[in-house]
């Protein structure tokens, strides 16, 4: 999956034509690189592509701002999944 560089979105193990695409929502306080294990595990073994959301403010989007409330942070995670 290529994504552009102010994504929200991280792909740590690319897939060619990956069976499934997982996206994966860290818990509050956590960062997309919760899911880096389990990426390279999918990837390898079931071809599942995973993608996993960076909230902004965390790590490096910490500078990112962070919008107001869930409904604008799920509407841009939906329109960056949809590109």
């Amino acid at each position: 999956m290529n994504l552009p560089n102010d994504s929200w979105l991280r792909c740590f193990h690319t897939v060619p034509d990956p069976v499934a695409r997982l996206v994966c929502c860290p818990h509050a306080g956590g960062s997309a690189s919760t899911f880096f294990r389990l990426s390279r595990e999918l990837a390898g073994r079931a071809r599942v592509e995973v993608v996993a959301v960076q909230y902004p403010g965390r790590k490096d989007l910490r500078v990112a701002p962070t919008g107001r409330g869930i409904r604008a942070m799920a509407k841009r995670i939906a329109e960056e999944l949809s590109v």
